[in-house]
């Protein structure tokens, strides 16, 4: 084997190049031109920070899924079941990056009335780069927790830091810790 045969070469994009291709396969596989912005947004992110396994790389998996029927590219969340500090949200079978970006925006709201707030969703695709989310509710002076079931049996530690204008953070250590 010569040097480089069967390896993955690595190119240099141009950002803007690349914003335009996500989002030109993205509307040839059925998104409307704001979908297909949000999400090419979501997975440039990753992209731009180095963690191409949530970028790019995912953009096959998505378009076969949009092409399937599998992900509706028209997916338009909705809110099932809320309350003053919580809601559940149906993502309509959409990219799960439309269905996070509303459920984030929704969050945020709710949290600045209620104090706290917790969002799930529901019937979407992977939402890919969960970080990305958190930094958009990190953004707006807020907290951001998440729980994935798929790691039910593993322990886990939850730390509290709590931020309040105009006073020090304060850490609680193991927040949740069952008594």
């Amino acid at each position: 084997m010569t040097q480089g045969e069967g390896a993955r070469r690595s190119r240099l994009v141009e950002v803007g190049v690349l914003r335009e291709l996500m989002e030109c396969l993205l509307k040839a596989a059925g998104c409307g031109a704001q979908v297909a912005s949000q999400v090419a947004s979501v997975f440039l992110e990753a992209d731009i920070r180095g963690v191409g396994l949530q970028g790019l790389d995912h953009m096959p998996t998505m378009i076969r899924g949009l092409r399937t029927g599998r992900i509706n590219p028209v997916g338009d969340p909705s809110v099932i079941k809320e309350t003053d500090a919580s809601a559940l949200i149906d993502g309509d079978a959409g990219p799960g990056q439309i269905a996070a970006l509303f459920a984030v925006d929704l969050a945020v709201r709710k949290a600045r009335v209620a104090g706290c707030c917790a969002v799930g969703v529901a019937n979407s695709s992977d939402i890919y780069m969960l970080g990305y989310y958190g930094e958009r509710i990190a953004q707006a002076g807020l907290v951001f927790m998440q729980k994935r079931p798929e790691f039910p049996e593993y322990q886990m530690r939850f730390d509290l830091i709590l931020v309040t204008p105009g006073r020090l953070p304060h850490h609680i250590s193991d927040a949740w810790q069952e008594s």
